[in-house]
């Protein structure tokens, strides 16, 4: 639940990369951590995580560090970014100010030929394993994804910042009549 659920690990890099071609300049910064959430965890998040009461008691986000990270990001990238953003907004002030970028739905999945959008399949597809559900696994298979050398000149990176170069409008119209 977006609203009322905590966070119980995050993990965030800081990456800079070519633009022209999506190659990795450097790493220029990182953060990880576990949150306790006050609460038992429960037992399904656990099987799915791997994280126990244990791991998180008496550990915290440390929001400066955050909020540092990602006032030096020019996007925030993120798989299912819908999800993970409505966490960060709940605490970071910064996130709630960036251009967040969804990589389900901002990279065209079908026409690079898999019919699947889920992270751990596409990574399995494009060749490589990951241990799954974990922060910084995650973070690092995603940023190895979108940079991947399967792709010699049209990196699924590349496909997310001509996206956002080309803004999408909505335009709301409202049948008001004024005396």
């Amino acid at each position: 639940d977006r609203t009322n659920d905590h966070i119980i690990e995050i993990a965030i890099k800081l990456v800079k990369f070519e633009a022209i071609s999506g190659k990795i300049l450097n790493i220029k910064g990182s953060y990880e951590s576990f949150n306790d959430p006050k609460e038992d965890i429960s037992k399904d998040i656990t099987l799915l995580t791997g994280i126990n009461n244990n791991m998180v008691d008496g550990e915290y986000i440390d929001w400066v560090q955050v909020n540092n990270l990602f006032e030096d990001a020019d996007l925030i990238v993120a798989h299912n970014a819908g999800f993970d953003r409505a966490f960060l907004d709940r605490f970071s002030n910064i996130s709630q100010k960036k251009i967040w970028v969804c990589s389900v739905f901002y990279i065209d999945w079908l026409n690079r030929g898999f019919s699947s959008s889920k992270q751990e399949l596409l990574c399995y597809w494009h060749g490589f394993y990951f241990s799954a559900h974990r922060a910084m696994n995650d973070v690092d298979a995603l940023i190895h994804l979108l940079t991947h050398d399967y792709y010699s000149d049209n990196r699924p990176l590349i496909e997310i910042i001509k996206k956002i170069e080309s803004p999408d409008y909505i335009i709301f119209a409202d049948k008001t009549t004024s005396k």
